[in-house]
């Protein structure tokens, strides 16, 4: 058992606490701020060490308990509208408020001429002859059908040293789904070991999670000092557009998941804390991915079988954030250029925006906003200028960004997974839930424990 001393470390109050001495470093020590960063990327390669092993333990043993269930079907069918529709709107969002709220077009000449110079100074543009006054002429990029054929990986082990996470999902599913076809012992003895690894590598988070006010205070001071004033104040008003749209969908989802939980708004909130400030100080939505199932299943008493296995597949898929963020940066180019959005416009922004989200998973930096290439070479437009202009704001939108991620799939687990709230329920922080009455269990008959 952990001390309760250090306990203390892991309090809401405290981790708020380091945020805002973060933000303090930041903004008046940049030579402290400095010189702890890489303490805090130490701290961020610490959580990302058990990220692969608990996406892949999770989805292979839920996928397998399920299959074995034989209740997949419903429960794939389910996911799959709820996930679509998500999808869907959150694409809708970003063009719906790029269109109404004008960013591109609201610009002034000062603003203009701040991003032209950046644009023409960029280290990123030494081979571009791409400015906000220049004519562009569009390059080729990867059609859909080569995006999918991705999806499939030619070598595993490959998949698992690039970190190309919708290659080990799609690894996954299929490892889970024969592995819960099999009929004799073996299934159990595997499903088995999958379940051991995800509860160890759980373990090992959960024991990251005591350095979190350290590791804040460092990721967060140097996120501060990096972000560069002139850049950020031309693009302040679509920054805030994008965080408006958080907060409308954060306060949204908070709602799902208080009427799926049958829990207070406070409650909710202060279930949801903490993966809510890994995501936003650490920038890695599979982080999150521990302290997700943890809020769900022990807090707000969600079926531990599902939970599991969607909370990993759907921050792989359900990359809601950089949907919402190409979509809206998709209308601003156009406006910026002066290029017509008709209902052409609209539906390859839709559509591509979608595909180009998740074509994000586990992907970072220069390598996600890349991926925006997707949206904007159909409709004719450099994204070579948008990436450069993301990239020098990145550090303010990333958070949010990453943010949305995690939440709405806290949101979409809650609309398809069971909920046991006024259950009498036994739950320990080093053990798993045992529902006393009215369980339904994935897998076993023996006992009535929800397994990952």
């Amino acid at each position: 058992m952990v001390s309760s001393s250090f306990k203390i470390l892991k309090n809401p109050i405290v981790v708020i606490m380091s945020v805002v001495l973060g933000l303090f470093i930041g903004i008046a020590y940049g030579d402290v701020a400095a010189a702890i960063a890489p303490f805090g990327e130490m701290y961020l390669y610490l959580l990302q060490m058990s990220v692969l092993p608990i996406l892949i333990s999770a989805i292979v043993s839920s996928v397998a308990k399920l299959v074995k269930s034989q209740v997949v079907k419903k429960f794939t069918s389910k996911l799959l509208i709820v996930l679509f529709l998500l999808l869907s709107i959150s694409a809708l969002m970003g063009i719906f408020v790029g269109i109404v709220g004008e960013p591109g077009n609201v610009l002034n000449e000062t603003n203009k001429n701040v991003l032209g110079a950046f644009i023409e100074s960029s280290e990123d543009t030494t081979d571009l002859e791409i400015s906000l006054s220049k004519n562009y002429e569009e390059l080729e990029s990867e059609s859909f059908l080569d995006f999918i054929a991705d999806i499939i990986p030619q070598n595993i082990f490959q998949s698992l040293t690039s970190g190309r996470a919708m290659e080990l999902v799609f690894f996954s599913i299929i490892l889970g789904v024969a592995i819960g076809l099999l009929k004799d012992i073996n299934g159990e003895i595997i499903i088995n070991i999958f379940t051991a690894l995800f509860l160890a590598f759980q373990k090992i988070i959960n024991w990251a999670m005591y350095l979190l006010p350290i590791g804040l205070i460092c990721l967060v001071s140097n996120q501060v000092r990096d972000a560069g004033p002139e850049i950020i104040i031309a693009m302040l008003y679509f920054i805030s557009l994008f965080y408006l749209i958080g907060v409308v969908i954060i306060v949204a989802n908070t709602m799902v998941i208080r009427y799926r939980s049958k829990a207070s708004f406070v409650k909710v909130i202060l279930a949801t804390l903490e993966p809510m400030i890994i995501a936003f100080s650490t920038r890695s939505s599979f982080a999150t991915i521990p302290s997700c199932v943890d809020a769900l299943e022990k807090r707000l008493f969600f079926e531990r079988a599902s939970t599991n296995l969607l909370i990993p597949l759907g921050i792989t898929l359900g990359r809601f954030g950089n949907i919402i963020y190409f979509s809206l940066a998709a209308v601003f180019l156009s406006q910026l250029y002066n290029v017509s959005f008709g209902p052409k416009e609209f539906l390859i922004t839709f559509v591509a925006s979608i595909f180009a989200g998740i074509a994000t998973a586990g992907a970072t930096g220069f390598a996600t906003l890349a991926m925006i290439s997707i949206v904007l070479s159909p409709l004719g437009l450099p994204y070579e200028v948008i990436i450069i202009i993301l990239l020098a704001i990145d550090v303010i939108v990333d958070p949010m960004r990453t943010l949305l991620i995690v939440h709405v799939n806290l949101a979409m687990t809650a609309l398809v997974s069971k909920n046991f709230t006024g259950k009498r329920a036994e739950v320990t922080e080093d053990s798993d839930i045992k529902i006393q009455e009215g369980a339904s269990v994935y897998g076993s008959k023996q006992k009535k424990v929800f397994g990952p």
